[in-house]
């Protein structure tokens, strides 16, 4: 029978139960802020600001043009009860910049002639006034939660060092957990992390730094191991790996670490060949009872 992940004294149905309970309300709307700011920097010059909906029978992760009736390109709407009458719902972006605002509704897959007239004359895309809209090619819609908007989202939110007068470093920036993505798929913003490990609780920066609680900045290597082994282990990226009889955790970083009660977070192995035996099999870790 399989374990239930315990944390802090606390057993959890699941890993992900574990993890979104360790972000508190204030990470959550920290998130939204920060993702809010993201979305200002996708199609900065579209006339259109507001996260719009599109519905598919299909499942996929990026536009191909199409033409539907008399029309070539995307449709999109406002309304979510809308976009499910075509299936599933994608939550997107467009960049519409030079909009023809077609007073006549669009009939969900049509433009009147008169606005077909008018498209020839440099418009990127259509407006109507029943909350329904057209744009014309793939590069003008963003989706939301695709690996595509994770990775930007990463970027944008990712430690960075900008260089101040005297060559003083700062450093700027926040922590991702991609796993705690929420149901409409916004990455969740984790700041400071706390991990009690031999009965201290210590503070993880974003940018991997630890201290204990009286501030004292933890240097040990060994140490730092058994903080990131409970870690990647509430993060779910723990792998584990055996050889010669011996378990081994690996990290993140391919820093391989012992995973016992007296050698936990101990590095032992020196010896590349042997290393790349461990690496080599090593699997993410399952805690089981």
């Amino acid at each position: 029978m399989s374990c239930k992940p315990t944390y802090k004294g606390k057993r959890y149905n699941s890993l992900e139960e574990l993890q979104s309970s360790v972000i508190t309300p204030q990470q959550k709307q920290q998130a939204l802020q920060q993702y809010s700011a993201y979305l200002d920097t996708i199609f900065p010059d579209s006339k259109v600001k507001d996260i719009v909906y599109h519905g598919s029978d299909e499942v996929f992760d990026s536009f191909k043009t199409f033409k539907d009736s008399n029309v070539e390109g995307v449709f999109y709407t406002y309304s979510k009860d809308s976009a499910k009458i075509f299936g599933n719902i994608l939550s997107i972006m467009v960049n519409s910049k030079t909009p023809l605002i077609e007073e006549d509704s669009i009939l969900y897959d049509s433009i009147s002639s008169e606005a077909q007239e008018k498209l020839s004359k440099n418009y990127d895309s259509v407006i109507t006034p029943n909350e329904m809209g057209v744009v014309f090619t793939p590069k003008q819609i963003h989706i939301l939660g695709n690996k595509q908007d994770i990775e930007g989202f990463k970027k944008f939110t990712q430690p960075s060092t900008s260089v101040k007068a005297k060559g003083e470093k700062v450093k700027e920036g926040i922590y991702v957990n991609q796993a705690a993505l929420s149901k409409d798929e916004q990455p969740v913003i984790l700041g400071d992390r706390q991990i009690s490990v031999n009965q201290f609780n210590i503070t993880v920066k974003p940018d991997g730094t630890m201290f204990y609680d009286n501030g004292k900045e933890v240097t040990d290597q060994t140490t730092k191991n058994k903080v990131n082994v409970r870690k990647e282990l509430q993060d779910g990226t723990l792998r584990s790996s055996v050889y010669n009889n011996s378990n081994y955790f690996v990290l993140l970083d391919n820093r391989i670490v012992g995973s016992g009660k007296t050698n936990l977070g101990k590095e032992s192995i020196t010896d590349p060949k042997i290393k790349e035996a461990i690496l080599a099999k090593a699997i993410t870790y399952k805690k089981t009872c």
